[in-house]
């Protein structure tokens, strides 16, 4: 399971990092990507986010309706 339990001062630095990975990571690909039709990039953007929420909703606990 990816969720910690941190709280306060500790927990926002870890999602500040987390912020600035994803950033990075996004800022490294994108030019790579750059030739390719803007309209395929942001699908892929779209579906990856999507796919990581899903997951981490998941991981957190929630339950898929039914």
């Amino acid at each position: 399971m990816l969720y910690v339990a941190v709280q306060g001062p500790r927990r926002a630095a870890c999602m500040k990092n987390s912020a600035s990975l994803s950033w990075g990571i996004d800022n490294n690909l994108t030019p790579k990507l750059s030739a390719a039709d803007p309209l395929q990039i942001a699908m892929i953007k779209r579906l990856a986010a999507g796919t990581v929420n899903f997951a981490l909703a998941l991981g957190r606990g929630a339950v898929l309706p039914d």
